[in-house]
Protein backbone atom coordinates (compact mmCIF):
# COMPACT_ATOMS: atom_id res chain seq x y z
CA UNK A 1 0.00 0.00 0.00
CA UNK A 2 1.31 3.34 -0.83
CA UNK A 3 0.78 6.16 1.82
CA UNK A 4 1.36 9.50 2.00
CA UNK A 5 4.33 10.70 4.65
CA UNK A 6 4.27 10.96 8.31
CA UNK A 7 0.82 8.73 8.02
CA UNK A 8 -0.44 5.58 9.53
CA UNK A 9 0.02 2.83 7.03
CA UNK A 10 -1.73 -0.35 8.09
CA UNK A 11 -4.73 0.24 11.19
CA UNK A 12 -3.56 -2.28 13.65
CA UNK A 13 -5.12 -5.75 13.18
CA UNK A 14 -4.93 -9.34 12.77
CA UNK A 15 -5.05 -11.08 9.55
CA UNK A 16 -7.09 -15.08 9.50
CA UNK A 17 -3.54 -15.94 7.36
CA UNK A 18 0.20 -15.85 7.80
CA UNK A 19 1.65 -12.67 5.57
CA UNK A 20 4.82 -11.69 4.28
CA UNK A 21 5.31 -8.19 3.81
CA UNK A 22 7.82 -6.97 1.18
CA UNK A 23 8.67 -3.26 1.30
CA UNK A 24 9.05 -2.06 -2.02
CA UNK A 25 10.06 1.53 -1.57
CA UNK A 26 11.30 3.87 0.53
CA UNK A 27 10.41 2.91 4.82
CA UNK A 28 7.78 1.76 6.60
CA UNK A 29 7.81 1.37 10.95
CA UNK A 30 6.16 -1.76 11.89
CA UNK A 31 4.89 -3.30 15.12
CA UNK A 32 4.31 -6.90 15.92
CA UNK A 33 2.33 -7.48 18.87
CA UNK A 34 3.46 -10.04 21.21
CA UNK A 35 -0.20 -11.93 21.99
CA UNK A 36 -2.68 -12.93 19.56
CA UNK A 37 -5.93 -11.97 20.80
CA UNK A 38 -7.63 -14.63 19.18
CA UNK A 39 -5.08 -17.76 18.45
CA UNK A 40 -5.03 -19.19 14.85
CA UNK A 41 -8.61 -16.63 14.27
CA UNK A 42 -11.17 -17.51 11.42
CA UNK A 43 -12.43 -15.00 8.91
CA UNK A 44 -14.65 -13.79 11.19
CA UNK A 45 -12.62 -13.70 14.43
CA UNK A 46 -10.06 -11.08 12.85
CA UNK A 47 -8.96 -8.46 15.71
CA UNK A 48 -9.07 -4.71 14.96
CA UNK A 49 -11.53 -6.20 11.31
CA UNK A 50 -14.13 -8.58 12.50
CA UNK A 51 -14.08 -7.00 16.55
CA UNK A 52 -12.97 -3.53 17.21
CA UNK A 53 -9.31 -3.85 19.67
CA UNK A 54 -9.45 -1.71 22.74
CA UNK A 55 -8.46 1.75 22.65
CA UNK A 56 -5.05 1.29 24.68
CA UNK A 57 -4.37 -1.72 22.85
CA UNK A 58 -1.42 -0.23 21.21
CA UNK A 59 0.20 1.14 24.07
CA UNK A 60 -0.52 -1.25 26.34
CA UNK A 61 -0.26 -4.49 24.68
CA UNK A 62 3.48 -5.88 24.49
CA UNK A 63 5.42 -6.14 21.44
CA UNK A 64 7.08 -8.64 19.99
CA UNK A 65 8.97 -6.80 17.22
CA UNK A 66 9.58 -3.50 16.56
CA UNK A 67 11.38 -2.80 13.10
CA UNK A 68 11.62 -0.39 10.42
CA UNK A 69 11.73 -1.89 6.65
CA UNK A 70 13.85 -0.54 4.03
CA UNK A 71 13.66 -1.07 0.27
CA UNK A 72 14.05 -4.94 -0.11
CA UNK A 73 13.40 -5.85 3.40
CA UNK A 74 11.02 -8.52 4.32
CA UNK A 75 8.59 -9.17 7.31
CA UNK A 76 6.90 -12.40 8.38
CA UNK A 77 3.69 -11.67 10.37
CA UNK A 78 2.40 -15.22 11.83
CA UNK A 79 -1.89 -15.31 11.33
CA UNK A 80 -3.23 -13.92 14.26
CA UNK A 81 -0.69 -11.73 15.77
CA UNK A 82 -1.62 -7.91 15.66
CA UNK A 83 0.45 -5.60 13.60
CA UNK A 84 0.25 -2.02 12.66
CA UNK A 85 2.80 0.27 10.17
CA UNK A 86 3.66 4.28 9.69
CA UNK A 87 5.47 5.65 7.29
CA UNK A 88 8.42 8.06 7.54
CA UNK A 89 8.97 11.11 5.91
CA UNK A 90 9.30 10.35 2.14
CA UNK A 91 6.44 7.66 0.21
CA UNK A 92 6.78 4.49 1.09
CA UNK A 93 5.32 1.38 -0.75
CA UNK A 94 5.14 -2.12 0.35
CA UNK A 95 3.36 -5.26 -1.12
CA UNK A 96 1.98 -7.91 1.10
CA UNK A 97 2.34 -11.48 0.02
CA UNK A 98 -0.83 -13.53 2.19
CA UNK A 99 -0.34 -17.50 2.76
CA UNK A 100 -4.25 -18.70 2.98
CA UNK A 101 -2.67 -21.11 6.04
CA UNK A 102 -6.44 -21.80 7.77
CA UNK A 103 -7.41 -23.27 4.26
CA UNK A 104 -4.38 -26.27 4.73
CA UNK A 105 -5.64 -26.53 8.06
CA UNK A 106 -8.02 -29.58 10.17
CA UNK A 107 -10.39 -27.38 11.47
CA UNK A 108 -11.31 -25.93 7.66
CA UNK A 109 -11.44 -29.22 6.67
CA UNK A 110 -14.04 -30.52 9.65
CA UNK A 111 -16.10 -27.06 9.08
CA UNK A 112 -16.15 -27.61 4.95
CA UNK A 113 -17.48 -31.39 5.95
CA UNK A 114 -19.92 -29.95 8.32
CA UNK A 115 -21.54 -27.67 6.11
Amino acid sequence: ARRTPHAQAVDAHADDRDVFVVQLEGRKSWVVYAVPPVSFPNNDEQAGKAFALPADFESQAPRAVETTLNRGDVLYVPRGFVHAATCGAEPSLHATVAVATYDWTWAKLCASAAE
